[in-house]
């Protein structure tokens, strides 16, 4: 059993948030969708404006030009907010996170609860942090800075053991 604790600091809510941005697949998906009809809707600004229908080829190319922005840009900036958008209040919480048999233990002045290693979908390193990541966008992050080598072997001994699927290299 390792016991460590997690006092967010904005560090963390910046590593945090490009965990998540980076390797949600459905992101990329829709990422993806994004950029395909974006192409597509140049192809029938072509079609369009080759036909004489400059109406039918200029919605096109605004709607092409709002798929890319929204594909390269606004999909990234949004779930990157939306993790950092975490209050005053919620910063200041100390989180204890004990890692047992039974899965990951989550404590805090708010409460606490016993989360079962069948609900973690992937485990990886990012910087200096150790992370898990939930079926549903839940992520467990560590400072490896914060604790001993033994409580690190430990803990990616309970990764590899129980999580099994390790994300990045």
């Amino acid at each position: 059993m390792v016991k460590t604790e997690l006092l967010a600091t904005d560090e963390d809510l910046r590593a945090l948030a490009n965990i998540l941005t980076v390797k949600d697949e459905r992101m990329k998906f829709r990422r993806l969708t994004f950029l395909v009809f974006s192409f597509i809707s140049m192809g029938l600004v072509y079609i369009f404006a080759r036909s004489g229908e400059y109406f039918g080829a200029s919605f096109f190319a605004v709607y092409g030009i709002f798929c890319l922005v929204w594909s390269v840009y606004a999909m990234n900036r949004k779930a990157y907010k939306n993790t950092l958008r975490m209050n005053e209040r919620e910063k200041k919480i100390k989180r204890f996170f004990i890692f047992s048999d039974d899965g990951i233990e989550i404590r805090s002045s708010a409460g606490k609860g016993l989360h079962p290693w069948k609900t973690f979908a992937a485990w990886g390193e990012y910087e200096h942090y150790l992370y898990v990541r939930g079926f549903k966008k839940q992520v467990v992050l560590i400072d490896k800075n914060k604790i001993t080598d033994e409580e690190k072997a430990d803990i990616i001994e309970y990764l590899k053991k129980y999580v099994k699927k390790k994300e990045g290299k």
